[in-house]
């Protein structure tokens, strides 16, 4: 394995083919955007008011390095409720808490064009799992909230990936590879808590360098066809090792050999009438044997401009998305609902149900860069929410606490 990778790494360190600069990546870009959102939620019980917070801020720098080595650095200080020192949990002393800024490094990579349909791509990233978790950036949401998938996904990891947007120009393209055995960001299939250590036992760390690899991997690997921006299909799968737990809060359970996930989506634009549709599934969720997840979701939007409906100043998109998330066990296991306030899984209780219905308008200041500055209104509707909003029973899955709440989103990007 080791001879596998001094070649793999050779192999990255050798020459690219000749190739001419790309004029619009010499000079360093520099880009990023802001969102500032306010929230409302009904029907809590408790004292009720609206809320405002920055959901994501993020500042980046892209471009060319030499001939053929693109790079790419993105810096990110989300969920700002408060500034926090240690970017975790602020706490007044009396048992009130509320969560600090999120903030790291979202992106780090090098992508090297070893040929016209072939490069390579190494740091940190999205791993290919996912259509709109990979194709859609966070200042191009068509909603606040990325769907729930994003507990059945992969996220971000480090490791090296060959990919090809559009292969010997059919339209076609790939993406696969293999990483640390882990995502680095929470909140996903693959975290820490569901997988095994990506290190050995003897590890040892020189500065930044880690000596020491148990030997296990994420490969993930994505495929798709665009033959216009009217059809996009996308079908990825991904699989890592998973963690040996024999015991959730001192419920034994049998534990998998791996965590695996797939998921297909499609979406397009036909004249202003937008949609997107995906399902993804995972086996052995949260590393236990027999515990399956999946989520669906279907949605459409409708711009009003682009249909030619509205003057240039007017440029309206209603939105609309129903999804369904939900957590099963096939070999019916009655241990995991006993083991009711484990935090690393989203859903407990076997067999339940989310159902969140998003209904959702976004403004566009300017039609020909609508990201640059835009304003979205959405209002989450749930059904059969009660067991996901039972303390101690179940966690709610990635984006998928806004219940009955309306939230407004600013956003400006560069």
């Amino acid at each position: 394995m080791k001879k596998t990778l001094i070649t793999a790494a050779l192999g990255l360190a050798l020459p690219t083919v000749a190739m001419a600069d790309d004029p619009d990546k010499q000079q360093p870009v520099l880009f990023g955007y802001m969102q500032i959102a306010g929230s409302q939620q009904f029907g809590t019980g408790g004292p009720e008011g609206m809320v405002f917070s920055g959901n994501r801020i993020r500042l980046g720098v892209k471009g060319q390095a030499v001939r053929g080595v693109d790079y790419f650095f993105h810096y990110k200080w989300d969920r700002l409720w408060q500034s926090s020192i240690l970017n975790s949990t602020y706490n007044n002393g009396q048992g009130f808490a509320l969560p600090g800024a999120n903030a790291g490094v979202q992106d780090a990579y090098l992508d090297i064009h070893l040929h016209p349909y072939l490069s390579a791509q190494a740091g940190k990233f999205r791993i290919p799992l996912g259509l709109e978790r990979v194709q859609y950036s966070g200042s191009g949401l068509p909603f606040i909230q990325r769907s729930m998938t994003q507990s059945l996904g992969g996220n971000r990891s480090i490791g090296v990936m060959l990919h090809s947007p559009n292969l010997y120009k059919t339209k076609a393209y790939y993406a696969v590879g293999i990483f640390d055995n882990h995502s680095v960001d929470a909140g996903s299939a693959f975290n820490s808590y569901n997988v095994a250590l990506p290190v050995g036992g003897g590890q040892t760390q020189v500065g930044g360098v880690m000596s020491n690899g148990s030997g296990r991997y994420l490969f993930s690997a994505m495929v798709g066809y665009r033959p216009s921006s009217m059809f996009n299909v996308a079908l990825s799968g991904a699989r890592a090792d998973a963690a040996q737990l024999y015991t959730l809060n001192g419920v034994r359970v049998p534990a998998a050999k791996n965590v695996s996930a797939w998921t297909i989506g499609v979406d397009g634009n036909i004249h202003g009438l937008k949609y997107l549709a995906e399902y993804a599934a995972v086996s052995s969720y949260g590393g236990i044997e027999g515990l399956g997840a999946t989520d669906w979701y279907v949605a459409g939007l409708a711009n009003l401009h682009e249909m030619h409906l509205t003057p240039d100043w007017l440029d309206l998109e209603p939105a609309i998305r129903f999804e369904q998330f939900q957590v099963g066990s096939n070999a019916g296991l009655a241990a995991v609902s006993k083991a009711a306030r484990v935090t690393s899984m989203a859903g407990l209780v076997n067999g339940a149900t989310l159902d969140n219905l998003t209904l959702g308008v976004n403004y566009y200041w300017n039609p020909k860069n609508p990201n640059a500055a835009k304003v979205q209104l959405n209002y989450v509707i749930p059904s059969r929410s009660s067991a996901w909003r039972a303390a101690g029973r179940n966690i709610a899955p990635g984006n998928g606490y806004v219940y009955n709440t309306m939230v407004v989103q600013f956003q400006t990007a560069f």
